[in-house]
């Protein structure tokens, strides 16, 4: 298994209740601290978590593709983008998400990569000793934004739906970690690319009643965490 750097380990080993720390990471470094519970534990301990997000490998991957190729300070294009395996097809649906996301709203992800938090981790103990991580795709100015893409119809569904498809939650525990480490208060918005054909980008900022249901289904889940449910 590959050791995690010291200077972090031990940073994070000394967390006490109501300590946070933040550091910038690789992902596999991130998903190897499985002690500390995050927003997918919460999610998975739901009742109702919609079916309409169990999508396809090949989505998938196409998804976390995006993420990692547009998730950064300098953004290059797709064909500078040393993605192993991919096919015509897939390469050029990600050159035209990628044309469509930096032409949306006069350059505004651009802009907001550049200066912005791009895929810090979080960690934290709360005041009763639980251990949570916490790895928001963007923060800005006050602002969270979380970078969901979709299939064809999988996007209206999710926008119709009040819970998100079940990310909702999602969206309560990165306001929480992202006010415990930065100490103000915060937005969150969802930006949703669905990879159709136009593509379709639409920017879902949470309304103070979709906040205040997340955090009553935050509460609720950690409550079932705690109980054994």
């Amino acid at each position: 298994m590959k050791e995690i750097r010291e200077p972090t380990a031990s940073a994070i080993d000394r967390l006490r209740p109501g300590d946070v720390f933040s550091c910038d990471e690789p992902m596999t470094d991130y998903l190897m601290r499985t002690q500390f519970l995050s927003s997918s534990n919460l999610r998975k301990n739901m009742v109702h978590v919609e079916g309409g997000e169990n999508r396809q490998a090949k989505s998938l991957r196409r998804g976390q593709l995006f993420h990692e190729l547009m998730l950064t300070k300098k953004i290059k294009p797709v064909s500078e983008s040393a993605f192993v395996g991919l096919h015509d097809r897939e390469r050029k649906a990600l050159q035209l998400a990628q044309e469509a996301l930096m032409g949306w709203s006069n350059g505004k992800w651009s802009s907001w990569t550049s200066q912005g938090i791009c895929d810090r981790s979080i960690y934290w103990q709360d005041e009763a000793g639980r251990r949570w991580r916490a790895r928001p795709d963007l923060v800005i100015d006050g602002l969270i934004v979380d970078l969901k893409t979709f299939s064809n119809s999988n996007m209206r569904r999710f926008l119709k739906n009040a819970d998100r498809n079940g990310f909702l939650i999602q969206a309560g525990h990165y306001i929480d970690a992202c006010q415990r480490a930065y100490r103000k208060k915060f937005i969150f918005s969802f930006l949703c690319l669905s990879f159709s054909n136009p593509i379709t980008i639409t920017l879902d900022s949470l309304s103070e009643e979709d906040v205040e249901r997340a955090n009553m289904l935050l509460r609720e889940s950690k409550a079932g965490i705690l109980s054994g449910c």
